[in-house]
């Protein structure tokens, strides 16, 4: 990643201080991740995974029965379908795959 890059990320990061409320550190990461605008061709479907909220991601480009499953780290705790959305949907990309991520 280019120094500019990551020096975008930090004064983000830096411009939003971790709180120490549990649901207030939900809420700043899930405005991090609204942040990232998701590219015109990514499709976005929200469905029920046997009472687990998830969402499939599909692009024009994904092949066949390519499927990336994403189960976010943090223990569930925090981090969110809409924190992890725009990385959910690049990872699908580079993958040539559809993503299905759960919340």
């Amino acid at each position: 990643m280019p120094s500019s890059d990551i020096d975008v990320i930090r004064a983000r990061l830096a411009a939003h201080p971790r709180p120490a409320d549990l649901a207030a550190r939900r809420a700043r990461i899930d405005g991090l991740g609204a942040g990232y605008v998701l590219p015109p061709d990514v499709v976005v479907e929200s469905v029920d995974a046997h009472g687990v909220p998830a969402e499939w991601t599909h692009m024009p480009a994904a092949r066949g029965g390519r499927v990336v499953l994403f189960l976010h780290g943090g223990g569930y705790v925090s981090g969110s379908l809409t924190s992890h959305r725009h990385m959910v949907a690049q990872a699908g990309r580079e993958a040539g795959a559809r993503t299905l991520a759960l919340d």
